[in-house]
């Protein structure tokens, strides 16, 4: 029975093993089958490993060779000493998969990794390749992660060396790698830890990040889904947290969540991004841009210190997240040293940007700001030297809604200061400061659209600005000083802008350049007040080009003092208005002299494409009565101290012109109206006609079609008067010039004096200009002449030749008087005969002629010395009863008279007026130890 017990047992393990090599042999034939088809699954075309160790939980391999083959490309992986760890089973309900070995780690010392395209690539287009800034577009419209129960749970790599394709051709990485995931709990293998060590040219970049599945209700305070939308069921998101060390420094930290919404077709994406310290690193950007083509704004620079933070809260569909979602995402940016900016300049400072998005349509929010620029690109080359910047300073702020904008029409109570409604313009107070040649500041509460059509709102805005100097064309402006308050929109083609009260244009100096310093034009502490005016323009923005620009609207201008030649210095004021565009400044209004004389003023200047028409001043003035035009003598130079007006009107046009290059051209006009007054010792009644004048180069023209006086009286009245002619001459030498008369005539005892028409040329004086006597009065001449008990009747005619030098005066050579047929009678009295005829027996015989002298012919020779000396040589002919018997009795006398001793003697007489007797007993009185002949004027 043993023995058979025996053979039973004995075919018992023999059966038992026999079934055992079969499965062996089975086992071995389906692990190769399988082995076989995940090869040829991963188009793995050889795979080459050498085992140093196999156990029951793990291998050694001491080196691995395996390459995949895909459609573009080849990959070669190479390994050595490899540690493979494991285990059997995972419990619970038992199923056959739960027997097979599970990995738990996978550690490589050294991996190597190279990617080789199989087809030859064509050269990279830099405008064709995705940026690495567009990457987010292309989030997958469902995230779905399921665990590959194969992989280890543990993945390291100590050292690793992959050589992959990149933008500059072939790029290599190096350094370590080390993933962890959950083994158990989960379907899809989350959460994951996973550490990236790379290195490049000394420098060490960590990356450590974690994934995990979002647990219903997990999300951050104040998302996007508080009490809205809620997780979808069985489908969770994703939560990750990164970050990233450079050189040990901590460099960026990332916390972000993904997830589906209930809905199931839309996703909400949250999360925060920090840059505590931007690094400071060239080679991290030369080495990105080796493996991506970075868009060409970004290749510049990088600062050398600062800080970057940015939080989203997003909601949007699976298809096309990006350009349908709505949220939230606030930015903050801190740059603390000078950072270059290619084409802006360098730049420093603080900005933080709220900004919503709606369906995929960006809302600013709020915006604050503190920048720095200094050290300006080329664009500052292309402002004026005075303006250009040597630093800039722009601070923004949020600010309350403007009224009137969409911001205020929503409604304060439905939107803090810190909020923006939808499409609503950006309420800011902005502050901008320019330090240069010229300083500049700007103060503005505005408002900014959002979207387009783009607008700029300004409520109260101030501009200021000053300068030490600035030169304009021929004109020096010191201290020219910018004080303006305004309000209006700016869109991008167009501005308009009105200047509210205290809007002030001021300089401390405006004075005329060129020429002669003397004949400058000069005026102390101009002050524009410009409230009121509007300034609009259209432009193009690409190019940039300036369509159209006016100015317009009332202007008034105040003068502490005008300094020039032909003006008195005082104060000015100009009321009126102005209005300028791209070809010129037109201004009309009315300039008042502080001592009250007023002038309407027209002004035209061009300038653009009108450059070379002329710029025009037009003056008109109207003064009546004595005391407004005695008013002109407190503001003309030229007008004569002793003239005095006493009534009438006077009109006054004239008109400036000066064209670029050309000397200037002044034209006036003068209209007297029932003029009178005195000028020095002469009076004159009723001037009435038109004076006209003209300056050209340095030539003038002085000319009357008819000027009258009803009397002018020097001492003997004489008039009516007419005259007409011109005088033309050089503007240096004024006394050289032409005088050419058309008419000249005046009435005078009785008769008629005149002058023939003709010219003289004062360059060559002296000039003989006749002047005719016709039919004067003895009789009148006897009663305005100062010799008491003499008188005559008779009619007198001739010529005086008056020789005329400006240098010296008037004098006359042998003019000719004669009395006309029949003659007539001289009478002299008495008394005034016996005084005569006291000295000799001849002068006796004279007198008793005269005591009743009936002439039958009358001359006279005629001289007048430039001393003032009248000398006579009269020729009578006639008869005396008292003599003879009524013979004929020829007599010669002459006279000698000092004629400005006559007239002062008849000015002091009153025989002109009570005021020019006044004026010359003042003057005598004041030069009574001077020579009588002092008084010739």
């Amino acid at each position: 029975m043993d023995t058979g017990r025996k053979h039973k047992t004995r075919s018992t393990v023999v059966i038992l093993l026999l079934i055992v090599l079969l499965a062996l042999v089975a086992g071995a034939f389906w692990v190769k089958h399988s082995w076989e088809a995940i090869l040829a699954q991963n188009n793995i075309e050889q795979v080459q490993w050498q085992v140093t160790r196999l156990g029951l939980h793990g291998a050694s391999v001491g080196e691995l060779r395996a390459i995949q083959l895909g459609p573009e490309r080849r990959l070669i992986i190479e390994a050595r000493d490899i540690t493979l760890g494991w285990h059997w089973g995972g419990g619970g309900k038992w199923q056959w998969q739960n027997w097979l070995p599970q990995l738990n780690t996978l550690n490589a010392q050294q991996l190597e990794l190279e990617i080789v395209a199989t087809e030859p690539e064509s050269a990279v287009d830099d405008s064709s390749v995705t940026p690495a800034f567009s990457l987010f577009e292309q989030i997958p419209p469902r995230l779905t992660l399921q665990q590959t129960h194969w992989l280890p749970s543990r993945v390291r790599v100590q050292q690793f060396q992959a050589t992959l394709p990149c933008a500059s051709g072939r790029c290599s990485l190096q350094g370590a790698l080390d993933i962890q995931h959950s083994a158990q709990g989960t379907d899809n293998g989350l959460p994951i830890n996973a550490s990236l060590l790379l290195e490049h040219q000394g420098h060490r970049v960590d990356f450590v990040a974690t994934l995990a599945s979002t647990q219903e209700g997990a999300w951050t305070e104040g998302s996007a889904l508080s009490g809205g939308d809620s997780a979808a069921p069985g489908e969770q998101g994703l939560q990750m947290s990164a970050t990233v060390d450079i050189d040990s420094t901590r460099n960026l930290t990332l916390e972000t969540c993904y997830r589906p919404l209930e809905s199931n077709t839309e996703m909400h994406w949250q999360g925060s991004l920090s840059v505590p310290e931007l690094p400071n690193a060239e080679w991290l950007i030369a080495w990105v841009q080796s493996w991506t083509p970075l868009p060409q704004e970004a290749g510049f620079a990088q600062p050398e210190q600062g800080s970057v933070n940015v939080r989203w809260d997003l909601q949007g569909p699976r298809q096309s997240f990006f350009t349908k979602a709505t949220g939230t995402v606030n930015a903050e940016a801190r740059v603390p040293q000078p950072w270059p900016v290619p084409g802006l300049g360098s730049v420093k400072g603080d900005l933080a940007l709220a900004l919503a998005l709606n369906q995929g349509t960006w809302q600013p929010q709020t915006l604050s700001a503190d920048l720095m620029l200094t050290q300006p690109a080329q664009w500052a080359a292309a402002l004026p030297v005075q303006l250009r910047p040597q630093q800039l300073e722009l601070s923004l702020r949020p600010a309350s809604v403007l009224p009137g904008t969409a911001s205020a029409q929503a409604g304060a109570d439905e939107t803090s200061a810190n909020e923006n409604p939808a499409n609503a313009p950006l309420p800011l107070q902005v502050a901008l400061r320019s330090r240069g040649a010229t300083d500049i500041n700007l103060d503005a509460h505005l408002a900014i659209s959002t979207s387009a059509p783009w607008q700029v709102q300004l409520a109260e805005t101030r501009l200021s600005a000053n300068l030490a100097r600035l030169d304009v064309g021929q004109w020096r402006i010191d201290k020219p000083e910018l004080a303006l308050l305004m309000s209006g929109e700016l869109t991008s083609t167009e501005a308009n802008l009105t200047f509210a009260q205290s809007s002030l244009v001021s300089a401390t100096r405006i004075k005329s350049l060129g020429g002669n310093d003397a004949e400058a034009l000069e005026l102390q502490n101009p002050q524009l007040a410009l409230a009121g005016n509007n300034l609009a323009a259209s432009f193009n923005a690409a190019p940039a080009t300036l369509d159209s620009l006016t100015f317009s609207g009332p202007l008034d201008v105040s003068v502490k003092q005008i300094k020039y030649p032909q003006l008195l210095t005082q104060g000015w004021q100009f009321n009126g208005k102005t209005k300028a565009d791209m070809n010129g400044l037109q201004l009309s209004g009315i300039a008042k002299a502080n001592s009250g004389t007023s002038a309407n003023i027209n002004l035209k200047v061009p300038y653009g494409t009108a450059a070379a028409q002329a710029i025009v001043v037009n003056a008109q003035m109207r003064v009546s009565g004595k005391r407004e035009i005695d008013g002109l003598g407190r503001v003309l130079v030229a007008w004569p101290e002793l003239l005095d007006a006493s009534g009438g009107t006077v009109s006054a046009n004239v008109k400036a012109q000066l064209l670029p290059g050309q000397p200037l051209v002044v034209d006036g006009k003068l209209v007297f109206l029932d003029v009178g007054g005195t000028w020095d010792r002469t009076s004159w009644r009723n001037m009435n006609g038109t004076v006209e004048a003209t300056l050209k180069s340095d030539q003038f023209q002085v000319s009357t079609s008819q000027l009258t006086l009803d009397e002018i009286n020097p001492g003997i009245p004489l008039g009516p008067l007419v005259l007409a002619g011109d005088y033309r001459g050089p503007a240096q030498q004024p006394m050289a010039g032409q005088l050419t008369l058309t008419q000249a005539n005046a009435g005078a005892l009785g008769g008629q004096l005149s002058i023939a028409p003709g010219s003289w040329n004062f360059a060559a004086a002296p000039v003989t200009v006749p002047l005719e006597l016709d039919r004067l009065s003895l009789a009148q001449l006897l009663l305005v002449y100062p010799a008491e008990g003499l008188a005559g009747t008779g009619i007198l005619s001739g010529t005086i030749p008056l020789l005329v030098d400006p240098a010296t005066g008037v004098r006359v050579e042998r003019g000719r008087l004669v009395a006309l047929e029949p003659g007539g009678q001289l009478q002299l009295s008495a008394e005034r005969l016996r005084a005569l005829g006291q000295k000799n027996q001849t002068m006796e015989l004279v007198s008793k002629a005269l005591e009743n002298f009936r002439y039958s012919a009358l001359s006279s020779d005629i001289d007048y010395d430039e001393n003032g000396t009248l000398m006579l040589g009269l020729h009578l002919k006639g008869s005396s009863p008292e003599v003879g018997d009524g013979r004929a009795v020829v007599l010669n006398i002459n006279i000698e008279e000092n004629i400005p001793a006559l007239l002062t003697s008849l000015q002091l007489s009153g025989r002109v007026t009570d005021a020019v007797a006044e004026r010359v007993k003042k003057l005598l009185k004041e030069r009574e130890r001077e020579p009588a002949e002092d008084l010739i004027y």
